[in-house]
């Protein structure tokens, strides 16, 4: 199955593909071939650990689907080390790095709106 991966951990993660591993660096996006399904358990693994996973053909990928994993806030690799909050897939803080955020993701919809009025996008 085809994944797009996100990898914004601090650290390259490796997959089996079909004829070996493929490593996704850290703070890289890529589309692998994986070997096999994928469960939505390893998927929300790998998003506790900063990296996203979405399939990237096939029936009931986001694309065909709408992708709903972009609505709202979310916390995304900017660089290796680095993150922003977007809001409906669009950067709306300065950079931080990860330990910075702390639980941003666990915050009420109010709270997050009001961290990331205290720190806005600067040009």
């Amino acid at each position: 199955m085809r994944y797009r991966i996100d990898n914004g951990s601090t650290r390259g993660k490796a997959f089996k593909v079909f004829g070996g591993t493929e490593v996704v660096k850290a703070g890289e996006e890529k589309t692998v071939d994986l070997e096999g399904e994928v469960t939505e358990t390893f998927i929300e693994k790998m998003k506790a650990g900063g990296v996203l996973m979405r399939r990237a053909d096939g029936e009931g990928s986001p694309q065909e689907e709408g992708d709903r994993s972009m609505e709202g806030y979310a916390v995304v690799s900017k660089s290796p080390g680095w993150f922003v909050i977007t809001l409906d897939g669009e950067p709306v803080t300065k950079a931080f790095r990860k330990g910075d955020l702390g639980d941003f993701e666990t915050l009420s919809d109010e709270d997050k709106t009001v961290f990331v009025e205290l720190h806005p996008l600067t040009d």
